[in-house]
């Protein structure tokens, strides 16, 4: 083999080598993309003080697919368990509609449980 051969044969191979590796950069790239986008709904409901809902969590899940999986979990485990006791704070009857009954209680819930789901939800 002349010396032209190996150049042209190294120079393809790394040429075809830099190739997998941006297309594989590229693809990490648009998945991450895809990711934030998913879950940028869902962060404005919790740091707007919204409740987030199954179906919002659905909706999620129909976009991400598997990717999704730590973000139910950590609904159904965390977030719905802590808004059904942020509920039983509510003390209903008199004039003038529900009250807090413990105020420092649901508080400490309300910031739990939103910081579980921002961690679950953070952007990649």
């Amino acid at each position: 083999m002349n010396e032209w051969t190996i150049r042209v044969s190294i120079a393809c191979v790394f040429t075809l080598l830099g190739w997998i590796i941006g297309h594989r950069l590229a693809l990490g790239r648009e998945k991450r993309k895809e990711f934030n986008q998913a879950v940028e709904p869902i962060r404005h409901l919790i740091l707007g003080n919204k409740i987030v809902t199954l179906k919002d969590i659905n909706a999620l899940e129909s976009k991400l697919g598997s990717e999704s999986k730590r973000i139910r979990k950590t609904f159904i485990e965390i977030y719905e368990p802590n808004q059904e006791k942020m509920k039983e704070l509510y003390v209903w009857g008199g004039y003038g509609g529900p009250k807090i009954e413990n105020q420092e209680e649901y508080d400490r819930l309300n910031e739990s449980t939103k910081n579980a789901l921002m961690n679950a939800c953070k952007l990649k």
